[in-house]
């Protein structure tokens, strides 16, 4: 080949490279940019999304928990009942003159220096009918306090005085226990079974609200 052919041959190769090699405009240049920029902007930005939320559930799952945790259901006894009788009347075993000692089975009395031990005969009930103030009557200075029975007790109770009535000194007693505490122990000469009794609470009024005060707010 020629010196002419061999710069024909050279002249074609150079274009031969320039039609493979497309080239790209400003514009489209601008375009490739601003997908590659988008593409990138998409991703930081889902991937921050992504971190935002991730953190969001930890303050949200601290906060969904209460400060104080909801109290349990009340136990259930088989009585169906979650909590004893407020007022029971039990038999009296024996009485001693000093404080209760601690781990003992006695309950206090009014007076700090009392401690009654009590057997298994007795009953609970929720309320009295009806708790009312006698007035001293003719020829005496004592204040009763009457307690009247719903109709539901009135023969349970009837059967505990038999029981009381019949057995020797203390177990004649009966002590009436507001929230664990023996307000008064009286002596039961016979079974009644007219559905009420009455205390006598000694010739100051006060000691008579005193008790009915008790009695009333359970």
């Amino acid at each position: 080949m020629n010196e002419p052919d061999d710069l024909i041959t050279s002249a074609l190769r150079d274009l031969a490279r320039q039609a493979a090699q497309p080239h790209l405009s400003a514009e489209t240049l601008w375009r490739a940019g601003r997908r590659r920029r988008w593409a990138a902007i998409t991703t930081t930005a889902a991937g921050a999304a992504a971190a935002t939320a991730a953190a969001a559930l930890i303050p949200l799952a601290v906060l969904s928990t209460p400060a104080h945790p909801a109290p349990r259901p009340p136990v259930i006894s088989s009585a169906g009942t979650h909590r004893p009788a407020p007022i029971q009347l039990r038999q009296v075993a024996r009485l001693t003159h000093h404080r209760c000692p601690p781990g003992s089975h006695g309950l206090p009395g009014t007076s700090k220096d009392e401690c009654f031990y009590l057997t298994r005969t007795g009953m609970a009930i929720s309320r009295f009918a009806s708790v009312t103030i006698l007035n001293p009557q003719s020829g005496t200075k004592a204040y009763w306090v009457n307690f009247r029975f719903e109709r539901a007790d009135i023969d349970r109770f009837t059967d505990l005085t038999r029981k009381l009535a019949n057995s020797p000194t203390p177990r004649n007693q009966m002590a009436l226990i507001i929230n664990g505490v023996v307000l008064m122990h009286p002596y039961i000469p016979a079974s009644i079974s007219v559905g009420e009794f009455q205390l006598e609470t000694g010739p100051s009024r006060a000691s008579a609200e005193a008790l009915l005060h008790q009695v009333e707010h359970l």
